[in-house]
């Protein structure tokens, strides 16, 4: 991956083109894990989803003073953009959630952490205490889910998203 050509983000103009960008820079054991779990065809439907929107430019709009902060469960963060839960960040990058971690703090956003993720809350508390939330999945041991909610609890995370 160190080998892969920069990517001028100014020169990318539709869904496509990022996508042709990131697969570029994508490790192998990556492009194979999203490849196996039928991540494609989500992929094709969000492509399709995207396609059906339309920008609405507006010229001649003064927007040197725009505020896009938001408020989500009582936060305020700097958009309203939230990181979703990804169990493959680390097939990405050696970090994986660490660095969605700091990038979120950085960007003043949240982030969710997955609950099948390489790292437990407790790492993600270290660096985004009360700017995580944790994902929950309901499985049918209530044991693992009540050990994954208390650490996330302890860990500073301020909301629960429960995925079923």
């Amino acid at each position: 991956m160190e080998n892969a050509p920069l990517v001028d983000l100014n020169n990318l103009f539709d869904v496509e083109e990022v996508r042709l960008a990131a697969e570029k820079m994508m490790p192998e054991n990556y492009k194979a894990f999203v490849n196996n779990v039928g991540m494609e065809d989500t992929l094709r439907s969000d492509i399709s989803a995207w396609s059906e929107l339309r920008l609405r430019p507006r010229a001649l709009v003064d927007v040197s003073n725009i505020d896009t902060q938001v408020t989500v469960l009582g936060k305020r963060i700097a958009h309203p953009i939230i990181a979703a839960p990804f169990v493959g960040s680390s097939f990405i990058h050696p970090e994986g959630e660490v660095a969605t971690a700091r990038a979120s703090v950085n960007a003043n956003t949240i982030m969710t952490l997955s609950m099948n993720g390489h790292k437990g809350p407790e790492h993600i508390g270290e660096i985004a205490a009360g700017s995580f939330w944790q994902q929950i999945y309901w499985v049918q041991d209530r044991s693992i889910v009540e050990d994954v909610v208390s650490r996330a609890v302890a860990s500073g995370a301020s909301a629960l998203c429960l995925t079923v």
